[in-house]
């Protein structure tokens, strides 16, 4: 029998270096030192979760993202959250932005189209900034941190002991 193989992918949305300084600059005084803070280079907004795909599955998709029309948007982050359940702290919006649902909405209605299966569940956005974080954080400071949104991405999740390395493998303009 042969194996297929097959590779942990999402699309997702990566800040510019200004807006990653200020997303870990946000992180309560209180936090640091504790946990798992997320690196620099690995702080993202996940899009869209597609799991595990073929070759053939991932030709679909990026295929049918090649034909998504979407204007670059701005975000504001306004809130600095905790997921109790995973320990997750995170950065995030007070209201979701029309253009990114919008983004999610498609990208999933593509997915769909390939055979994917994608989450029913409401969506999210988020970026985490530290992971095994403490229960008790104290009340967040106030933040407000814009993101001009130009691109999105697919990108491959590949695990080790070393814990997770992320490879962009396509990006999209937003125009």
């Amino acid at each position: 029998m042969e194996r297929i193989l097959t590779e942990r992918l999402f699309f997702a949305l990566w800040p510019d270096a200004a807006t990653r300084a200020a997303l870990q600059a946000c992180m309560p005084r209180r936090t640091r030192g504790t946990g798992r803070p997320t690196p620099e280079e690995k702080l993202h907004l996940t899009v869209l979760f597609l799991g595990r795909m073929t070759p053939a599955a991932r030709r679909c998709v990026e295929s049918a993202a090649d034909t998504l029309h979407c204007q670059p948007f701005t975000m504001q982050f306004t809130r600095i959250g905790y997921f109790p359940r995973s320990r997750v702290l995170w950065a995030g919006m007070a209201e979701v932005p029309e253009a990114l649902a919008a983004l999610h909405e498609a990208l999933g209605n593509a997915a769909r189209s390939c055979g994917c299966e994608v989450e029913t569940r409401a969506y999210s956005p988020h970026i985490t900034l530290l992971r095994d974080a403490p229960g008790h954080l104290p009340a967040p400071e106030p933040v407000a941190i814009p993101w001009q949104v130009r691109d999105f991405a697919l990108v491959a999740s590949r695990t080790s002991a070393g814990g997770a390395r992320y490879e962009t493998l396509r990006s999209w303009p937003l125009q």
